[in-house]
């Protein structure tokens, strides 16, 4: 289990790291949809947590959770 918080930053921080890319790699390493992805699942935790980030989770879990919940909104 880890806190809610510390899955946050993850995500953002990868998300961070995939925009600042330099042109040139720019084809080769952005990938939109994962990009969406990590943003979208961000919100469903802050939303499913009611915004208590401090909550210990399991991440890969969640992660599940989100996708199922993506999968049928879609």
């Amino acid at each position: 289990m880890v806190k809610a918080s510390i899955v946050i930053m993850s995500h953002l921080n990868d998300v961070k790291e995939h925009v600042n890319i330099e042109f040139e790699d720019f084809e080769e390493e952005f990938y939109p949809e994962e990009l969406s992805n990590r943003i979208d699942f961000v919100n469903y935790l802050i939303l499913k947590l009611d915004g208590d980030l401090n909550k210990e989770i399991d991440p890969e879990k969640m992660f599940n959770e989100f996708l199922k919940f993506k999968k049928e909104r879609n």
